[in-house]
């Protein structure tokens, strides 16, 4: 019996060394910066995730395939109008040749049959069927570029992955600790950013709120270990003042380390958890910034949460 409790002791160790490794452990290998940062484009070295780059593409393509078209329409109109003209010029010489004054009515029979004219008539009738053809075409690829802009207007064009770290503790005296690291870190090589979403001044703002709601989060969760730290010194305390035997209060201490490990986990699972739901509402309700409402508010919310406690 008491070897089962020493072995579930045991492996109830390991999996909370485990689970501290997950949250603790540093992300030098994604590049990451501590917050405060100012972002540039620069940070966001991370590959656009397919679907979103495809969303840009297919847009780029939309915008591309009614601009040929359009230039298309342009050049078939412009050699309309040069065989008209051309056609024009052909008959006021007929007419002078045929009548000895120019704009008199012209001989329809003579008209039709010169091989010339002719010839310009049947060319400019086959223009105007291109140029209809092609402004079906133009309205076609008008109707695939708002489906196009509306699908890329819904897409993440860029992508900010900002993380709570928290660092193994401090040790203090006598057993004690005296507080665990918590920062906020902007992921360099998780982050990423189309082509498209670079040319956009309004959205670099709109990231970097995404790294100050992080920080916002970092201090909320610093904040929430801090009270689980001193709970757990003032349980130390305790101990000193109960005189136990080595062995007893080795024991006693462990079992205090054990419930501040999992106090912390638990801690930080909920502040990532709650920041995950600030992160999505906050891109709900400015929609990834696009709305500038939404925007100025959270911005505002967040700027106010970050400035410093004024002094007592």
């Amino acid at each position: 019996m008491k070897r089962s409790i020493r072995l579930q002791r045991f492996l109830g160790s390991i999996v909370l060394l485990c689970a501290m490794v997950l949250w603790a452990a540093p992300l030098e290998a994604d590049d990451c910066v501590d917050w405060p940062k100012a972002l540039t484009w620069d940070d966001f070295k991370g590959d656009v995730p397919k679907p979103v780059q495809k969303t840009e593409d297919e847009l780029n393509a939309a915008k591309e395939k009614l601009k040929a078209l359009q230039a298309e329409e342009a050049s078939l109109e412009k050699t309309k109008d040069e065989k008209t003209k051309e056609r024009k010029a052909l008959l006021d010489r007929r007419d002078v040749e045929l009548n000895g004054k120019k704009g008199k009515a012209r001989d329809p029979i003579y008209a039709t049959y010169d091989p010339q004219t002719e010839a310009l008539r049947i060319e400019i009738e086959k223009l105007d069927g291109e140029i209809e053809g092609k402004k079906t075409e133009i309205k076609e690829a008008e109707t695939k570029l708002d489906t196009a802009s509306e699908a890329y207007s819904k897409a993440d064009l860029a992508g900010t992955v900002a993380k709570l770290v928290v660092g193994p503790p401090t040790p203090g005296e006598c057993g004690k600790i005296n507080g665990y690291p918590v920062k906020a870190q902007f992921c360099r090589n998780s982050s990423y950013a189309t082509a498209g979403a670079k040319k956009s001044p309004a959205l670099l703002p709109h990231e970097q709120l995404h790294f100050d709601i992080a920080e916002q989060h970092a201090r909320a969760l610093a904040k929430k270990i801090k009270e689980k730290v001193d709970k757990y010194n003032k349980a130390i305390d305790e101990l000193d003042r109960c005189n136990l035997a080595a062995e007893a209060r080795k024991v006693k201490q462990g079992a205090l380390e054990e419930e501040l490990k999992r106090d912390v986990i638990a801690a930080t699972r909920e502040e990532r958890l709650s920041s995950k739901k600030d992160q999505d509402a906050y891109d709900t309700e400015s929609d990834h910034g696009n709305n500038q409402e939404g925007q100025d508010k959270w911005s505002k919310d967040v700027s106010d949460a970050l400035k410093p406690a004024p002094a007592k």
